[in-house]
């Protein structure tokens, strides 16, 4: 079994590189990556906020901001997961 340090060329067949993906040390390179998203995902959360408290704002245009940044939200989670998903199986 390939160890965290190994390059990820040298492994020969892909259930070899799909055991590697299984090691803690996979975990952990691919945290950053999570860190990031979920980063990103806040900080469209705090315009959601911002939205929902605005007084001066229509309700129908407050309604399509919040639409947009909601969708937004729900594809960045959906792309981190794709992503990131095989290393914590």
């Amino acid at each position: 079994m390939p160890t965290v340090s190994d390059d990820t060329r040298s492994l020969a067949t892909l259930s070899e590189r799909r055991n590697w993906n299984r090691l803690p040390g996979a975990k952990l390179r691919n945290k950053a990556g999570l860190q990031k998203a979920s980063r990103e995902i806040n900080k469209f959360r705090k315009e959601v906020r911002r939205v929902m408290e605005a007084r001066l704002i229509n309700p129908d245009t407050k309604r399509q901001r919040l639409n947009a940044l909601h969708e937004r939200i729900n594809q960045l989670s959906m792309n981190a997961v794709k992503r990131y998903q095989q290393s914590f199986r």
